[in-house]
């Protein structure tokens, strides 16, 4: 069908309006962040060099005392070629930078999507709340992250055409990928989440191409070795599949390696005589499948031994009744629907196990029958483990739910209540469109043919399944790939509705982007609209004009820090505009010790991996005023808690050269080194909303 273009041009017209229109909303900063990075960009600028920069490590922070440094050196040559100033190159890139995101998002949907969907799935993207804020008036080196990655994604689309597709540039979409990660990297540690992207490539791959690993795989030693079992019976098969993946279950999840050895062992010896030895003689199918269900029983009743031996059976049972009893409650609905099942299959004993095998034997040959089925039944059984083990605090990264124990609608600690609050704020921080995602996740799953691109996305949505509950930073980072599955889900619900009525399909579809939107409008000022109605209690601010004038006053040509009575947002605001650093950024400023750094070794880093930890350093910093190994901060968390007349206060305020203590009645809790410099007269400053305490001495205002 010929393209309206006109109508297409209005569209896009009064779309971007829109999109520029909702990131008017903040006429200054809004995160302290932005201060953070715009003090380290004026710094660099005045120095003509990243001061932090002692390593080539340091550029993208994994070096003690760095940071990534590829926002800080862009907004340098961003503000050197434009003529800006900071403040006026991060409201204008702001904007940019969201339409550049929307833009190769849209390329990245159209690998796999139509034009429609893939225009309508970018102004999802564009107009989502959180990603509207981050890109309103805000210095945010996690937004530069996130723009880029869809393109990073692109490059891996255009490596799997070259691959398999035979087309030409292979190498110089691998270095563009490469380049992108690298470039991600400098920017941000969020990087490393896109190593997600990367599995999903080569496990979509996999999928995509199966059949012929399969073929590959019927030329093997092994599967010659095993071939008359397999044309004996397909029980065989599922034998030597269960066989492996219970082994690779007990090495994982028992922690006592010896019991994990002897039942891998056990396994074996079970497994190659009555399945190898024995199989020879033509064993029954029964046989087949009672083997399976013993190395199931032997896994099992291994993992409980293991509890049991390191006394954290009971500790595990009543951890599940007291917080995971919703978890108990699913096992005993599956305990029981199964039990009426066998009862079912058979009414005498002596025919339960033919029985429940030929069901079995059913649903196997109804999965085996459809190889891409299968696949989409274990991946989605995979993701479901996956999200009902983070929602349960068991999964790879750990988040507590404190931040889902109170909404402006329920408070409360219990399962029920967390989950409720989960889904309002990802709803209300989203979009309400995020309802439709599990319907495209399903639909994608279960639709008879699939792509490369489905299969992509599914294990992409696994992959960010164990960090659903976050509440920030990788929230934003997944924006993106909840826009994927939000504006997709709505588009295959808009399909079905047109099928019954076109009018009611177009007004669910009218009413739900006007939703989307509505909720962008609010939700993005939420602070000003829920606390004028009294939902939420207003956040303490100080106008802008008074740190302005904070920071002029402070501002000379004399190196030094400035730090706070008790709110990051003060200090880092008056540091920004007086052209220094905060104190804890002068670390990477002004800190210049014999530095006593030692390597991290890899199985360290690892174990940061495993436990959902970030990366941050890979090495070790000696600290220089106390013993044991510096971290981010640890010098000013312990001047908070001192006086100024403790003589090991005065070491770190040496040490950071700090000069300034700002302090601000909007924010009631102070800090104790603060209550110790009040009573004292050096009070330099005093505007009513900002007071500036001389630390080395002054005259009372």
């Amino acid at each position: 069908m010929k393209k309206n273009w006109f109508a297409l041009g209005l569209v896009l017209l009064l779309s971007s309006a829109l999109a520029v229109l909702l990131r008017l909303s903040y006429l200054h900063p809004w995160h302290p962040d932005h201060y953070t990075w715009g003090s380290f960009t004026k710094i660099l600028l005045s120095q003509g060099y990243a001061t932090w920069v002692l390593h080539p490590l340091s550029l993208f922070g994994y070096y003690p005392l760095s940071i990534p440094s590829g926002y800080e050196f862009f907004m340098s040559i961003f503000t050197l070629l434009t003529g800006m100033t900071f403040s006026q190159a991060v409201f204008v890139f702001s904007i940019i930078s969201s339409f550049i995101a929307a833009y190769f998002f849209f390329l990245m949907m159209r690998y796999w999507t139509s034009f429609d969907t893939s225009l309508f799935a970018s102004f999802i993207y564009l107009t989502s709340v959180f990603f509207v804020k981050v890109t309103s008036n805000n210095a945010s080196t996690r937004i530069t992250n996130i723009m880029l990655y869809p393109l990073f994604i692109i490059f891996l689309f255009r490596i799997r055409e070259n691959l398999l597709e035979k087309k030409p540039g292979l190498w110089k979409n691998i270095l563009m990928a490469a380049f992108l990660f690298i470039l991600m990297s400098i920017i941000h540690r969020l990087s490393q989440l896109s190593i997600i992207f990367v599995i999903a490539f080569f496990l979509s791959l996999a999928v995509e191409k199966h059949r012929e690993l399969w073929q590959w795989y019927k030329t093997t030693w092994l599967y010659m070795k095993r071939k008359p079992h397999y044309d004996r019976s397909q029980w065989y098969l599922a034998i030597d599949t269960s066989f492996v993946v219970f082994s690779l279950l007990l090495l994982r999840f028992i922690k006592l390696k010896i019991l994990s050895v002897v039942s891998i062992l056990l396994l074996a010896a079970y497994y190659y005589w009555f399945d190898i030895r024995k199989a020879n003689l033509k064993r029954t199918t029964d046989s087949l499948f009672r083997d399976i269900l013993y190395l199931a029983g032997i896994s099992f009743a291994s993992k409980a031994l293991d509890l049991s031996l390191r006394g954290r059976l009971l500790v595990h049972l009543k951890n599940i009744l007291e917080k995971h009893s919703w978890i108990l409650l699913l096992f005993l609905i599956l305990l029981i629907a199964a039990a009426f099942a066998v009862l079912s299959i058979s009414r005498r004993k002596h025919h339960l196990i033919r029985n429940l095998r030929e069901k079995s034997v059913a649903v196997y040959e109804t999965i085996t029958g459809n190889s891409h089925y299968s696949i989409a039944v274990g991946l989605f059984l995979v993701f479901i483990l996956f999200s009902l083990k983070t929602i349960s605090g068991s999964g790879f990264y750990r988040t507590g739910f404190e931040h889902y124990t109170h909404s402006f609608l329920l408070s409360g600690d219990s399962f029920f209540v967390i989950l409720f609050n989960f889904i309002l704020n990802l709803t209300n921080n989203v979009t309400p469109l995020i309802w439709f995602a599990p319907f495209a996740f399903v639909h994608i799953a279960f639709k008879p043919a699939k792509s490369f691109y489905d299969y992509f996305w599914l294990v992409t949505a696994i992959g960010f399944s164990q960090f659903i509950l976050d509440w920030e930073y990788i929230r934003l980072y997944m924006i993106p790939v909840y826009s994927v599955f939000s504006s997709l889900g709505l588009v295959l619900a808009f399909r079905v509705a047109v099928r019954r009525s076109r009018k009611i399909a177009f007004a669910l579809l009218s009413g739900f982007l006007l939703l989307h939107i509505l909720f962008a409008v609010v939700f993005v000022q939420r602070d000003f609209y829920l606390s004028s109605v009294g939902i939420e209690e207003p956040t303490p601010y100080v106008p802008e004009e008074y740190l302005v004038a904070a920071g002029n006053f402070m501002s000379d040509d004399s190196q030094y820090s400035i730090h706070t009575s008790s709110s990051i947002q003060l200090d880092r605001a008056a540091a920004f505009y007086s052209g220094k650093p905060n104190a804890v950024g002068a670390q990477i400023i002004y800190i210049r010790p014999d530095l006593q750094v030692e390597r991290r070794n890899l199985t360290q880093v690892w174990r940061d991996l495993k436990s959902g930890r970030k990366v941050r350093e890979l090495y070790y910093l000696n600290d220089w005023l106390f013993p044991g190994t510096y971290y981010h901060g640890r010098h000013i968390a312990s001047l908070n808690g001192r006086t100024i007349s403790d003589p090991i206060a005065w070491r770190i305020i040496d040490s950071y050269s700090i000069k300034y203590l700002i302090d601000s009645p909007v924010y009631p809790a102070k800090t104790r080194f603060f209550e110790s410099v009040q009573p004292l007269k050096n009070k330099v400053y005093s505007s009513g909303m900002i007071d500036i305490y001389d630390l080395n001495g002054g005259r009372s205002v």
